[in-house]
């Protein structure tokens, strides 16, 4: 590469020659400084085209992303209405209560008889703890149990 340095001329020392060689040394550094404008024109639109493709792409994912977010409260909305209107209407929501079923049938089972361990719980012979395991049951659902039967200990 040429150095603009080396281009310094003194006109008053040149002879014809000097003149037409310095001449052609200072044609082929504009020619070599066009070409670097021409490469550096051409990096910096290639960055500034990626760089539109980036934010192209940000603005389109934050525009699917509050796409998401208002379907999101829409179903949430929709939802919320519902379920005001079925209680308005008297419906019961939730998961229905159990019928002690469990207790019951394990208890048949088991060849036990379900009145015998509320008289034992109410005695405190037997805990809740104690029944479930004897029933192969959680404890939750013999204290539901004795819950939906009303019974307290004595």
């Amino acid at each position: 590469m040429i150095e603009a340095k080396d281009l310094t001329l003194k006109v008053e020392k040149q002879v014809p020659g000097e003149l037409v060689t310095n001449a052609l040394k200072i044609k082929a550094f504009v020619e070599e400084f066009k070409k670097v404008i021409k490469d550096t024109t051409s990096l910096i639109d290639e960055a500034s085209r990626k760089i539109d493709a980036i934010v192209k792409a940000a603005e389109e994912e934050e525009r699917r992303r509050k796409m998401a977010e208002i379907k999101r409260d829409l179903i949430s909305e929709r939802t919320k209405n519902s379920l005001r209107a079925k209680k308005a209407q008297g419906v019961k929501l939730g998961r229905p209560e159990g019928k002690g079923r469990k207790v019951e049938e394990a208890a048949a089972k088991k060849k036990v008889v379900p009145e015998a361990l509320i008289e034992s719980y109410k005695n405190r012979i037997l805990t809740a703890a104690a029944i479930a395991r004897l029933l192969d049951l959680d404890q939750r659902t013999v204290r539901a149990w004795l819950k939906l039967k009303d019974v307290k200990r004595g």
